[in-house]
């Protein structure tokens, strides 16, 4: 072009339609072509089309051990495009084989409540994702997590100390104590040691 003129470029006869070997990898690719009549009359056209080939990517932060007693957990994982999700109990599924898909999906944000937990058990689940292109993940992500066992019940008696008494009169006396644990705690008095009265809880 330094001489100020279009290259020239030999024509081809018409047709209806004509193949084009576009560049490598995904993006933006822009064909433009020219048309001209007997009478040198051109027009000139141009379209783009976008090549995607690339599956989504996932991210997540894993739930962790959830605490004794969960029975449900809302599983959330991001992609970095527009994606629907699947889910399954089973690695290796492939995507169109996966039976449950994410309750919230279609954006890059999904997630979905799974329910039936119990505690000391540790679950996994297998998602995998699909983009409007129709790429398809090919490997699993795991989304990991245990429900923690229950501590074992408490037998053991409350060890009481430092009982005392104080402020006595002829019709009533102060009686204090400690124990080693939180605990509810009554008095039982009275004349002799068969007592027969007690203290409210």
């Amino acid at each position: 072009r330094g001489n100020g003129f279009e290259p020239k470029i030999k024509p081809e006869s018409f047709a209806a339609s004509k193949a084009w070997t576009l560049t490598g990898g995904d993006g933006t690719k822009t064909v433009s072509y020219q048309c001209r009549d007997i009478l040198d009359n051109a027009v000139t056209v141009a379209d783009s089309i976008t090549l995607d080939t690339t599956p989504p990517s996932r991210t997540l932060t894993q739930p962790g051990t959830q605490p004794a007693g969960t029975t449900s957990v809302l599983l959330s994982l991001t992609t970095n495009e527009n994606a629907t999700c699947r889910y399954n109990t089973i690695p290796g599924t492939s995507y169109a084989a996966m039976p449950n898909t994410f309750t919230t999906t279609g954006t890059t944000s999904h997630s979905t409540q799974v329910s039936g937990l119990t505690d000391g058990n540790t679950y996994n689940f297998y998602a995998r994702c699909t983009d409007p292109s129709g790429n398809a993940n090919l490997t699993d992500f795991v989304i990991s997590f245990s429900i923690a066992t229950p501590p074992p019940p408490d037998t053991t008696a409350p060890v009481i100390s430092g009982v005392n008494s104080s402020n006595i009169t002829s019709t009533s006396a102060q009686i204090a104590w400690a124990t080693n644990e939180g605990a509810d705690s009554q008095v039982e008095y009275g004349l002799t040691t068969t007592y027969g009265l007690t203290t409210a809880k």
